[in-house]
């Protein structure tokens, strides 16, 4: 009994080793854990209150910039290098380089903001990306101890504090805009809306309304005119017909009254001189000498009784134009040596050389955007397009054959169809052919024109002018029936006109015609070749009182926002778009010119940057610092407005226009 005792014993104490051992080895595992735990837990208490402090150094800053930001704009230069606020007097300032503050460093970073053409924020750009009411404020603070860490925070500062707006919405501001088939109204306070639709029908044209001889250089001498371009109160007119004409009339008209009443023929007295093509705007005129002569241009001033010299373009080894245009403060011209050249003429009494390119012969020109429609005179691609986009640099963007026959004069314009699309056509007529020689022609690519359709035959009448107004396109010519219209809407050749009629006393052959609309009433200006009547004006229009135009344009007066350069945000537009019309807009933001924001060029843009787009509503205005003609941040600034309406008893109405901007 006593030896299994003992056994026991042994056993028992073995027991007790045994699990002594297990708890020493247990605690000698747990030890190190729980004395980690608690110097964790009192190093972390200590982070824990660095954190919160550096939190709150961080938000100081942030409030901080905020201040600083709302003292003055200009404050937030972008140096993308260290910078730190700091008290001075009763606010915060910037100061350079890291700041310490005991255990933390604390700095912060403005560096620009770049964006997209649709205000979406890129992490980098380009500098014409660079949004100027925006800036990125990176404010980071960091410590070491007892673990190293930073807490950081991103601003986006804008400038709303000091923003300024415009807002165009009386009779007054409306009125000096620029208006092309568009009437401005007052009644509610001042609406642009589209013009009206004329009395008399374009359709049905009676007989001239007013007819008027044109003095030549002798006494009993009539001038025979060649060519006319139309004016709100006055008509330019230009002869290459005989050598007893003056070279160019300057026609006053009172448009007051009606029947329109000339009040005024004066004319330029240069002997031997003759014209090939005249073109009139405000109050310049701008003649094509004919090849006998050494200038390729002259300028006259019409403001007074009779046209006065102002300069001439002589290019060194060429005689004369055959063709020109003015669009802008830019002058295009054709010389004799088949060369288009382009010239500044901003300064009208020294006009500057700019890009020049060789085309061949052109018979007319016409400039709508950024490119150059040419009538040619050649027997193949008769439409001829150069892109002018770089008036230093031009380019041949394509050419078009439409028959046989030489291109006798073309007439171009934009407008908005029905689905709210802008579509661009040129309408282009030939000599007299055995087939069609009037053309409407697809130019929304002017890389790529089309015609469309199988064209018209004038026969037997030879052409020599077109022009389109109010969707008729007006050709006229010589050889019976001398005066016909084609109503052009949809892309239709529908004839509506034949003057004269079978049967009908004859007319005078027409030279050319330039088609104009004034207050309630659309005229066509032509030139004959009847010397006792050169000059004459039919009335149209479309058909009835109370209707309006297909389409307008209407172009703000230039604004000149604070007189140095801002940041254009937005604008906001009240209008108002019955069924059946629409309405859309494009801005332009420009740098002066020489005498400011009116010789400024502008370039209208949409919501994606480009012409090629419209809004149609409100929006935000892009970004372009690039350099170009379109320019935001800048000084000057325009709106454009087009109208539509396939219902021509319902127009649209612009009330306001408010652009918002960062001073």
């Amino acid at each position: 009994m006593l030896t299994r005792t003992l056994g026991t014993l042994k056993n028992e104490r073995g027991q007790l080793l045994v699990e002594l051992m297990v708890v020493i080895g247990l605690f000698a595992i747990l030890a190190p854990v729980i004395l980690t735990g608690y110097v964790s837990s009192v190093s972390g208490k200590a982070q824990q209150k660095e954190r919160l402090e550096a939190i709150s150094l961080l938000k100081e800053a942030e409030e901080a910039v905020r201040s600083i930001r709302e003292a003055d704009w200009e404050n937030l230069i972008p140096l993308n290098t260290e910078i730190h606020t700091t008290r001075s007097g009763t606010g915060w300032v910037f100061a350079p380089t890291t700041e310490t503050l005991g255990n933390f460093s604390r700095n912060i970073v403005i560096s620009e903001v770049y964006r997209d053409v649709n205000g979406t924020i890129l992490p980098t750009g380009t500098p014409d990306q660079i949004d100027p009411s925006t800036k990125k404020a990176k404010i980071s603070v960091s410590w070491t101890k007892p673990i190293p860490s930073t807490v950081e925070s991103t601003l986006y500062l804008t400038r709303y504090i000091n923003n300024a707006s415009r807002t165009e919405t009386t009779y007054t501001d409306f009125n000096n805009g620029v208006k092309a088939s568009v009437d401005i109204t007052n009644t509610i306070d001042g609406e642009v809306i589209l013009g009206p639709g004329g009395s008399a029908d374009w359709c049905a044209p009676g007989n001239p309304i007013v007819s008027h001889n044109l003095p030549g250089n002798g006494a009993a001498d009539n001038g025979a005119a060649g060519n006319v371009v139309a004016g709100s109160n006055l008509a330019y007119a230009g002869t290459g017909m005989n050598a007893s004409s003056y070279p160019f009339y300057s026609i006053k008209i009172n448009s007051s009254v009606f029947p329109p009443v000339i009040d005024l023929i004066g004319y330029y007295e240069a002997p031997g001189l003759k014209t090939s093509d005249v073109y009139g705007a405000d109050d310049y005129a701008y003649l094509s000498p004919d090849k006998n002569t050494n200038e390729e241009v002259i300028i006259l001033d019409v403001s007074g009784v009779n046209p006065s010299f102002v300069s001439k373009i002589d290019i060194s080894g060429t005689k004369g134009s055959r063709a020109i245009f003015v669009s802008g403060n830019y002058l295009y011209f054709v010389g004799f040596n088949n060369k288009l050249y382009v010239y500044d003429v901003t300064n009208h009494s020294s006009p500057t050389a700019k890009g020049s390119i060789t085309v061949g012969e052109a018979n007319k020109i016409y400039v709508l955007g950024d490119y150059v429609y040419l009538a040619m005179n050649t027997t193949t691609s008769q439409l001829k397009v150069i892109d002018a986009s770089d008036k230093d640099n031009l380019s041949v963007a394509s050419s078009l054959t439409v028959n046989d026959k030489e291109g006798v004069d073309v007439f171009v314009r934009s407008y908005f169809d029905g689905s709210g699309d802008m579509q661009t056509r040129a309408y282009l007529i030939t000599a007299l052919s055995s087939g069609s020689n009037f053309f409407i022609v697809n130019a929304n690519d002017p890389a790529a024109p089309t015609v469309i359709g199988g064209g018209y035959s004038t026969t037997p009448m030879d052409p020599k002018g077109i022009t389109v107004i109010d969707e008729r396109a007006i050709i006229v010519g010589v050889y019976r029936p001398q005066y016909q219209v084609l109503i052009v809407e949809s892309d239709a050749y529908n004839l509506c006109a034949i003057v004269p009629k079978v049967g009908d006393p004859d007319i005078d052959d027409i030279n050319d015609i330039s088609s104009i609309r004034i207050d309630d009433h659309a005229y066509s200006y032509l030139v004959t070749g009847n010397t006792d009547k050169a000059f004459q004006i039919i009335e149209g229009g479309l058909g009835g009182s109370g209707l309006y135009v297909p389409s307008g344009i209407f172009e703000s007066q230039p604004l000149d926002l604070t007189g140095r350069d801002v940041a254009l945000n937005r604008f906001f537009v009240n209008y108002d778009k019955p069924a059946d019309t629409d309405i859309k807009f494009q801005v332009s933001g420009a740098d002066p010119g020489g005498i400011g924001c009116g010789d400024a060029l502008y370039t209208f843009i949409g919501p994606d940057g480009t012409a090629s787009t419209y809004y149609s509503d409100g929006g935000f205005i892009p970004w372009n610092n690039g350099g170009l003609e379109y320019e935001n941040p800048s000084r000057c600034f325009k709106y454009k407005v087009y109208l539509y309406t396939s219902d021509t008893s319902k127009t649209p109405s612009l009330y306001d226009f408010t652009v918002n901007y960062s001073p």
